[in-house]
């Protein structure tokens, strides 16, 4: 993960951290000039530093008592109309630090995912239950193209790990592909979604040296979706090769990928190589599904 893109995630979460701590703090300070308030907490606090003593010792404590002078001083807080004295963290699984040890937190994941999405420039995302399909000739088979993709994305046992849809400008490949994002991102996994073009100038990059960490999160990210592959400007000795690294690489690892495109299986061959047609066309470890009808704009019920 490239460190500005990291950082950026970060800085989002623990300012996050910082207002729920601040805000805890003047609750806290507010609740603090109360003093029966003031006299239980104390109280509890010094039970709880006298506990550990006695338990490093090997002394015996009462369990309950903490509990209970905790109980006490909230009913306090309750009377005060004092909310809470803890922070009120976003999330309660890192407490708004990004990490669970040394793995990324879901928090900070779903974060990322959102920073990718904006710097990709596809706009809003969609989702599977807002999706009209009356605009649609073939809608029933419209329909179960989405619900199965729907399902795809919310199994987590499956081997096929890519996903080739193609079909003709205006036929709802663009507008399954964001519901698809945001169905995994709403799974806090880590999202890319890139156009065909765009990998084109990553390619350059990386081939060029001028970045050679380029590649690094295409190559790792959770999902990636790459849109209108086959308009992407061909260069040689690059567009072939990278693309089958990413196809292929991210297949060893069984990382989610899928592609949109206008490309036929015929098409595919001809533009790329025998390589990356089998790996896309391979039914063991691929979905290949057309979307089939005219041109036209796919709608979202508002």
């Amino acid at each position: 993960m490239k460190q500005d893109l990291l950082s950026e995630a970060l800085n989002i979460i623990r300012n996050r951290k910082e207002k729920a701590e601040h805000e805890a703090y003047n609750q806290k300070l507010k609740a603090m000039q109360d003093k029966s308030f003031a006299q239980m907490y104390k109280k509890y606090v010094n039970t709880l530093i006298e506990n550990a003593r006695k338990e490093a010792f090997g002394e015996k404590f009462d369990p309950n008592e903490v509990a209970n002078l905790k109980s006490q001083y909230m009913q306090r807080l309750k009377e005060l109309n004092i909310p809470s004295i803890e922070a009120n963290y976003s999330c309660k699984k890192c407490r708004d630090a990004g990490f669970v040890g040394e793995q990324y937190c879901d928090c900070l994941k779903k974060e990322i995912s959102k920073i990718l999405l904006e710097k990709s420039n596809f706009g809003k995302l969609e989702d599977f239950k807002g999706s009209d399909f009356n605009i649609f000739e073939n809608k029933e088979e419209m329909k179960k193209i989405y619900d199965l993709m729907y399902q795809w994305c919310n199994k987590s046992d499956t081997n096929k790990n890519l996903v080739y849809l193609l079909g003709q400008t205006g036929t709802g490949k663009t507008h399954l592909l964001r519901c698809m994002a945001n169905e995994f991102i709403k799974q806090n996994k880590l999202v890319i979604l890139t156009t065909a073009f765009n990998l084109s100038q990553l390619f350059i990059k990386y081939h060029s040296s001028k970045d050679k960490e380029a590649l690094n999160d295409i190559l790792s990210c959770e999902v990636l979706f790459i849109d209108d592959l086959g308009t992407e400007p061909f260069f040689n000795n690059i567009t072939r090769e990278y693309t089958y690294l990413v196809i292929n690489e991210r297949r060893m690892k069984n990382l989610r990928t899928v592609i949109t495109s206008n490309l036929s299986p015929a098409e595919l061959r001809d533009r790329y190589d025998e390589r990356i047609f089998s790996r896309v066309m391979d039914r063991t470890s691929s979905i290949v599904l057309e979307l089939k009808g005219d041109d036209k704009r796919f709608s979202s019920k508002k």
